[in-house]
Parts: structure tokens; sequence; C-alpha cells
């Protein structure tokens, strides 16, 4: 397979993650109003309801920013630099593409940003 029709059918997949996730998101945000509303009495209830949105809203935030992953990634095919790693300037190869279609690095840039982070992170 061509790489350029490679790349079509790695866009027609983000469109196709991008509308899954619009949707699942739907639903979510409607959860979570649901649960915004006035809450019961009864503490295990109030628990149980505060456990539901913990968990709503970090999924709201995962799906949040694979959403905004996506639409950078078809914002980078509409400009011609999908596929080009933004630390480097190398191609991304396809392998990693079909992995991660979001991606914006190769993998040993993605590598040397997760070591750095990991290093930000350490107590000192």
């Amino acid at each position: 397979m061509k790489r350029s029709s490679h790349l079509a059918a790695l866009r027609d997949r983000l469109l196709a993650e991008r509308a899954r996730l619009r949707q699942l998101l739907g639903g979510v945000e409607a959860e979570l109003s649901s649960l915004a509303g006035p809450r019961p009495a009864e503490r295990a209830e109030n628990a149980q309801q505060e456990g539901s949105v913990a968990v709503l809203t970090d999924l709201d935030e995962r799906e949040w920013r694979a959403l905004d992953e996506i639409e950078d990634a078809l914002a980078r095919i509409g400009a011609g630099t999908y596929g080009v790693c933004e630390a480097c300037g190398w191609a991304i190869p396809l392998a990693r593409l079909s992995a991660s279609p979001a991606t914006r690095f190769c993998l040993a840039c993605q590598a040397e940003r997760e070591r750095s982070q990991r290093k930000e992170r350490r107590p000192r």
C-alpha cells in the first residue's frame, strides 16, 4: 500500500474515532448533568453518586484530551504536516501511525519526552 493511500485510511480512522468520541462525550456530559441535580439525603446514595461523578469526570477529561489530539491530527492532515515528527522533523513510520494515528512524535522522540517528564515529576 502506498503511503498516500495508507494516510487516507488513517484519516478515515481518525474521523470515525472523532465521531465515536463526540457521541460518547455527549452521553457522559448528559450523565454528569443529571448527577449534578438535587442530591439524595442518604449518605450511602450520596457517596455512590459522588463516586459516579468522579469516574465520569475522569472519563470525560480523558476523552476530551483524546478528541483534542484527533482534531490536531486532522488539522495536520489538512496542513500537509501529518506523519512528520514535531520534535525531529523526520517521517513517522507508518507502523507507528497505524498503532497511534493521532501521534505527533516518532517513537524515539516520544520516548525522550516521556523520560524528561518522569525526571520532572521525581521528588528531589
